[in-house]
């Protein structure tokens, strides 16, 4: 008999021994139940379950796996089906949170449905314990205050309960105001068994506390249901369903698709909960048959049924105890407005107050003709201010800056950022040093406030306060708002397309040497039979939130307590955080203040506090600004000069030599992209005019040229525009905003004012070139010092960097000093040349360099990835990702970045085919060496040694048999067919022709692979020159040196300062600044050797760590004018180790051996040594003692110390074994026996053992090799020695034989070529030592497009006279 023929109606459910048969008979039968029967109260079941509507509170998404990882289903899956059902609200309900809020409310109003928000807690009895046995309760706000409340409870148990799980206890829950909860027992994991905790609930909440129902058709839900139902009519609690959702339809049971891969037949299941906790290792047994999905009302109460727990009326009452929520929609707890934290009750008047103190100071450095003028401006600036409301903007930032300075030592940027300084009240209010109106170059207010631009934006100003550590600023952001009411901010973590398909294979049971390959290039496998599947069906994790991370500078600041307002939660790392992302800051405008360290003005403060100076102010620095300060431009010494630190910036100031603050700000402004046509002219110092005078009068102070913002503005105003108007054209041009329809019709305007103000077009072409370009350049980019991959780039051969590459092409002066003058003209006549880029197929191809752009300014962040390669760019700068290109701004620790991979060799089976034919090696067996007698690769090696015997030429061009590069081709290409007539003798590059010929692949001709890897670090660097590459379509993109695929994509005053304080401070307290900022750039050795390349301009000495002058850092010794390397850099030395060290500075130690007693007996409050033993050898063999002697003695004394030092008695038939003398044990020792020596003094044996050891230095070879192990670099120099005494560092014999060699007495490093057949009689090999005799300067071969012919500029080195030394002879 078929199942469905048996059909058995039911008419009335009446006791439980019927649902059992019941759930027998479902296996075989299809039932039909009949709901016309009655119900008790005499009601059909119809008209009991007529309404159909319920409410979904209990739901779960996947903002939930930050606590718990547990869903799948995203928010709008809940808000898409709630339309589907008719339903009209959505819940926000999660594990452990109450979910994104700010999300929800943009859905709610997105979909039209009312917010409710709600949470599922993790309850203990006492959240202070360590207990781990949580159980779950339901918390549904009903109004905004218990969203408030509900806010608090949770950010309590991340920050005090938690333990594993964020946990609420008896204190916080009975906190909770009844009437603003809805309270219910949650799931089989709830408090349904905990009686007398429910009875105080229902005595606290009293007809807001539920008993939850659910209706899994499992014998642990019935067994809950059955203790629920007692429960309510002992205590009189109402029932309330739930579904727990988990997704949104049922995860069906069927036969999926099927794949196979690699001979391996996988399922290809759906990407759902399953999958997803399957592929984690996460199993939740007692929920293992659970349906937890969002269903109909229908289906809600056919499950029931179908459970058998429940009657009628209790289903029905439990369905309707949802309605409670029908009348609840809290979709207007968040808003659109702003949210500037009111922190007086008076703002204007308190701003007031203080502008007018602060310019009763500030007026007495000025003349008393200027004051009416600068009241005016006052005026002007508070109206703008009280008109838009924004007293409380500035006084935060006041107090914050005020706070800062004066309980936590903070030192601000003393030049302000941005067009904060184009109000005077900025100056008054301490928030910059920048006078607007005693500036050399206008300074327009409403270039940084306007009314309209304020109120029609409904936005805030934008003061930039950068500082030299943002520490002490966040303090005193938190004591001036509060504690709680200053959050750190998230960034939630999704999956990417990459680590969703990684998720997805795993689940499935694919091993992962299956899939790793796939992951890393998905794009190439998706038009793939069989890996196409895989990656469709696992598209539905891409998106999936994994965690959530802390924002990596991004601070809420409120004037509410943010527990409340917004909640908490924690981290992986242990940070608590506001739940507020940057996207939902912006959106719904919360105030964010970024606090980022800007390094040139750590090194300003740490400088002037070296020196014992105070920073000066701007006003002091304008008086001391002298001929030392300007000479560091002038000789380029500029390195860590804020705007002339770049080889590009260095060249050009070097050339312009400013001599005032207008003309490094005008510098400072003509270096940018929008100058570009100005540039050259401005740099020779030649005079410039508009051609028109009124105009060159109103450009008076940028000498006639449209150099600043401000001048373009003044431009813009002339020529009819109104003010407001004109910055908002700046801004637009600023943000690239302009389309070329708009520059067009902005150029037929300014064209008719100009004719009003000349009378004729004439000269107008000239300034608006200038607007034009300012226009079109790109400004999200790349730091100048970047590499790139070349094509066929080698180690030994000269990369410049992009600003080099620019600066080359671009500035001929520049090239001829470099040296670089052919490749200026390659350049200028060729372009730049190839480099690879990414394709569509995601694989890396050679790529024209199109072109390289200058960009100006910016602040520059170094994103890093795991496997270590990076690129230092600007936030709104475009990298490729899985997911399209995304902007670094977008972009979060553990998004996924392409990287270059590896060229796949397959030199067999492709590099010398069509790729027609398939593997053609001999395989094992056929060779002939061991199985088989005559195998073919005995018949290939007969011929080819036949051939070479008898020296024959090549047999397409006869070339003669030289020894070398001869080959044997298959004529047919099978390698196995080694038959005579398929064999023919070709040189090599015969046989290369011929495989081309035939069709063969060239290296690289199919491209290089990419990988996928996750995004380590952001770290912001610095403000620095940055350029645009232009690669050709369709692939903008290249690849940087460490391998990263990047797409290429009234400051000046500021600036200006920060470029004037530096050079001020470096001219006048070198010493002090170049201790400073070698410490700073640790770790840059680009920058690291600029800067000890400029020691010698003032007679600053560099030394080794030396006992008595190192610290763990840089640190100087001014009677000297010496500067001793720190020991940070010293591998297995630490901060402890080094300031103990330092510490012994002043003491007196007759020999090493007093040093060495002091080191082993002095302890730290826990018994232990300040330096271990390995950290002391180290330093030893480093000649960090090198007052006491050479380090080979040394090393000889501390190993007698460690095996002496403590004892008493000595074993007479052990001093063989010792390293010192039977005479020194005897003549120190007071008791003598036939075995033992007693009464040992150590010490005085010590010391004199030390007196006797020779004073030896370790081997050259030994020395150098222990260095390049512990520091990476060569540290020793012998200044004895004969300056031609070398070691050799490196040397490459793949073509002319070329050899890094280090002096030995001086330090110095050269790389030069050795002549073959010189090489050939006399070779060396790394770590060898040689005597350099001579050397000989020769124009160096270049390649051009004929070959290789001499250049005319570019020289290199030529050891042309040598001999080969070993060690013996250096002693």
């Amino acid at each position: 008999m078929c199942q469905r023929d048996i059909i058995i109606k039911i008419k009335k459910i009446e006791h439980i021994s019927v649902l059992f048969l019941l759930t027998f008979l479902l296996k075989y039968c299809i039932i039909v139940i009949d709901t016309k029967g009655e119900n008790k109260k005499g009601e059909t079941m119809e008209e009991n379950f007529a309404n159909k509507k319920y409410y979904n509170y209990h739901k779960h998404d996947h903002k939930s796996n930050p606590v718990t990882l547990d869903v799948v289903s995203k928010l709008e899956d809940y808000c898409k089906r709630a339309i589907e059902l008719g339903h009209d609200a959505i819940f926000t309900t999660n594990h452990g949170i109450q979910g994104d809020i700010f999300e929800a409310t943009t859905l709610a109003h997105q979909y039209n449905l009312k917010l409710i928000v709600g949470a599922e807690g993790y309850y203990v009895p006492n959240r202070k314990e360590k207990d781990k046995s949580n159980r779950h309760i339901i918390l549904i706000a009903l109004n905004h205050e218990g969203i408030r409340e509900l806010n608090y409870i949770i950010s309590e148990s991340f920050t005090t309960g938690f333990y594993y799980k964020p946990r609420i206890d008896d204190e916080l829950l009975f906190s909770l105001t009844p009437e603003n909860f809805i309270i219910t027992t949650a799931c089989i994991a709830g408090l349904w068994n905990d009686e007398d905790l429910i009875k105080r609930l229902k005595e606290h909440f009293k007809g807001n506390f539920y008993l939850e129902v659910q209706n899994h058709n499992e014998e642990a839900q019935k067994n809950a249901n059955k203790k629920i139902i007692e429960l309510s009519k002992k205590y009189n609690i109402k029932l309330i369903h739930a579904n727990d959702s988990h997704y949104i339809y049922p995860e069906e049971k069927k036969e999926w698709d099927k794949i196979t891969i690699n001979n391996k037949e996988y399922e290809l299941l759906p990407a759902n909960r399953d999958l997803f906790l399957r592929a984690k290792g996460i199993i939740y047994e007692e929920e293992s048959n659970f349906i937890l999905d969002y269903p109909d009302y229908d289906t809600i109460v056919e499950r029931y049924k179908i459970q058998g727990i429940l009657n009628d009326n209790q289903i029905k009452e439990a369905l309707d105890s949802t309605l409670i929520f029908e009348n609840i929609d809290c979709s207007d707890f968040i808003n659109d407005e702003i949210k500037l934290p009111n922190i007086s009750e008076n703002p204007n008047q308190e701003l007031k107050n203080i502008i007018n103190k602060a310019w009763e100071k500030d007026r007495e450095r000025i003349d008393r003709s200027e004051w009416a003028k600068y009241i005016e401006a006052i005026r002007y600036e508070i109206d703008i201010i009280e008109k838009t409301n924004m007293a409380d903007y500035f006084l935060i930032d006041y107090n914050i800056v005020k706070i800062a300075k004066e309980k936590y030592d903070g030192v601000l940027t003393n030049t302000g950022r941005g067009s904060a300084p184009s109000f005077y009240i900025t100056k008054l209010l301490d928030l910059t040093n920048i006078d607007r109106l005693a500036s050399p170059i206008t300074l327009f207010p409403t270039r940084f406030m306007s009314v309209e631009r304020i109120l029609g934006a409904r936005s805030m100003p934008d003061i930039d306060l950068n500082t030299a550590d943002a520490e002490p600023f966040i303090k005193a952001s938190k004591d001036l708002l509060g504690e709680n009411n200053c959050a750190w901010m998230v960034s939630w973590k999704p999956l990417q397309e990459s680590s969703g398909f990684r998720l997805y294979c795993k689940a499935i049971g694919m091993d992962i040497n299956e899939y790793n390959d796939v992951a890393k290039d998905l794009d190439k496998y998706k038009d793939d039979i069989e890996w196409g599947k895989v990656i469709e069906a696992s598209k539905p994790f891409i998106g999936v939130i994994e965690g959530v991370s802390e924002s990596p500078c991004s601070m809420c600041l409120y004037d509410k307590d943010i527990r409340r307002e917004i909640g908490m939660i924690r981290t992986p790392n242990g940070k608590i955080c506001c739940l507020l992302d940057g996207y939902n800051c912006d959106k719904y405008k919360y105030l964010k203040n970024d606090y980022l360290t800007v390094m040139v003005w750590a090194i300003i403060r740490d400088t002037c506090k070296m020196a014992n100076i105070k920073i000066p102010s701007i006003s002091e620095l304008d008086n001391l600004l002298d001929d030392k300060t300007f000479d560091i431009y002038k000789k380029g010494l500029t390195c860590s000069i804020n705007q002339a630190d770049s080889n590009y910036a260095t060249g050009l100031v070097t050339r312009y030599k400013p001599k005032s603050l207008s003309e490094m700000s005008a510098f400072v402004a003509i270096i940018r992209p929008g100058c570009a046509s100005l540039l050259d002219d401005f740099i020779e110092r030649k005079e410039y005019t508009t051609g028109v005078t009124v105009l060159d009068n109103i450009l008076e102070d940028s000498g006639h040229r449209l150099i600043y913002q401000e001048s373009i503005m003044k431009y813009l105003i002339w020529l009819g525009i109104p003010e407001t108007g004109s910055y908002d054209i700046i801004k637009k041009i600023a943000k690239k905003k302009f389309k070329e329809p708009e520059l067009k019709e902005l150029k037929e305007k300014l064209i008719q004012g100009w004719i009003k103000q000349v009378g004729q077009e004439d000269g107008f072409e000239e300034t608006w070139h200038v607007v034009e370009d300012a226009a079109k350049y790109s400004f999200n980019c790349i730091a100048g010092d970047t590499k790139i991959q070349r094509l066929g780039q080698k180690k030994s051969c000269f990369n410049p960097t992009i600003e080099e590459m620019y600066l080359i092409k671009n500035d001929k002066n520049y090239a001829i000093e470099t040296g670089h003058k052919d490749l200026h003209m390659k350049y200028k006549k060729h372009g730049y040349g190839n480099a690879y880029s990414m394709f569509e197929d995601n694989r890396i191809h050679k790529n024209k360099i199109v072109d390289i752009y200058y960009t100006g300014i910016q602040k520059i962040y170094r994103v890093k990835t795991k496997n270590g390669s990076y690129v230092d760019c600007t936030m709104n700068h475009k990298l490729p990702t899985p997911m399209g290109d995304k902007k670094l701004q977008d972009l979060t620790i553990g998004s996924e970045l392409y990287i270059k991979s590896v060229y796949e060799k397959h030199p067999d089976n492709y590099r010398l085919t069509n790729g027609i034919f398939k593997s053609n090696i001999p395989k094992k067996g056929q060779k002939g060496f061991q199985v088989i007698e005559n195998g073919e690769s005995h018949k290939f090696m007969l011929v080819y040694n036949e051939k070479k015997e008898n020296k024959c030429p090549c047999e397409v061009c006869h070339r003669d048999f030289d020894g070398s590069k001869f080959e044997l081709h298959h004529i047919n290409h099978d390698r196995t067919n080694n038959n005579r007539k398929n064999l023919q003798w070709l040189c090599n590059s015969c046989h290369k022709k011929q495989h081309y010929k035939d069709g063969r692949i060239k290296v690289l001709e199919k491209g290089l692979p990419t990988l996928v890897d996750k995004i380590e670090s952001i770290t912001y660097l610095r403000e620095d020159k940055v350029y645009d590459i232009e690669m050709q379509n369709p692939a903008h993109n290249f690849i940087s040196e460490s391998g990263l695929v990047v797409s290429n994509c009234s400051h000046s005053l500021s600036y200006a300062y920060d470029s004037l304080y530096g050079a001020y401070l470096k001219g006048h307290y070198p010493l002090e600044y170049y201790s400073v900022a070698l410490n700073y750039y640790n770790g840059d050795e680009e920058r690291t050797k600029k800067l000890i390349s400029e020691l010698s301009y003032f007679n600053i000495s560099l030394k080794k760590p030396t006992f008595r002058y190192s610290k763990s850092t840089y640190f100087m010794d001014k009677e000297t004018n010496t500067i001793y390397k720190g020991t940070s850099a010293i591998k297995f030395l630490n901060a402890t180790a080094s300031n103990y060290l330092y510490s012994l500075r002043d003491n007196k130690y007759n020999d090493f051996v007093d040093l060495l007693i002091q080191i082993t007996n002095d302890k730290d409050d826990e018994g232990r040594a300040y330096i271990n033993s390995r950290q002391l050898e180290i330093l030893i063999k480093l000649q960090f003692f090198e007052e006491f002697g050479h380090n080979g003695k040394l090393l000889d004394v501390y190993k007698a110390f460690t095996s002496l030092y403590g004892r008493k008695v000595i074993q007479k038939d052990k001093i063989s074994e010792l390293p010192v003398s039977l005479d020194i044990v005897a003549k120190n020792a007071l008791t003598e026996t036939d075995k033992q020596y007693r009464d040992v003094n150590i010490e005085k044996i010590l010391h004199e053992y030390e007196k006797r050891v020779p004073n030896n230095n370790l081997k050259v070879s030994e020395q150098i090799k222990f260095e390049m192990e512990i520091l990476g670099y060569i540290n020793t120099t012998y200044p004895e020695v004969e300056k031609s005494i070398c070691l050799v560092k490196d040397v490459d014999t793949k073509f002319t034989p070329k050899a890094t060699i280090y002096c030995l007495k001086n330090g110095k490093e050269i790389e030069c070529k050795i002549n073959k057949k010189t090489f050939k009689t006399k070779p060396f090999k790394k770590n060898s030592l040689i005597k350099a005799n001579e050397f000989e300067k020769k124009p160096k071969w270049i390649k051009v497009e004929e070959g290789f012919e001499k250049s005319t500029t570019e020289t290199e080195w030529h050891l042309v006279n040598y001999q080969i030394m070993n060690e013996e002879e250096l002693c």
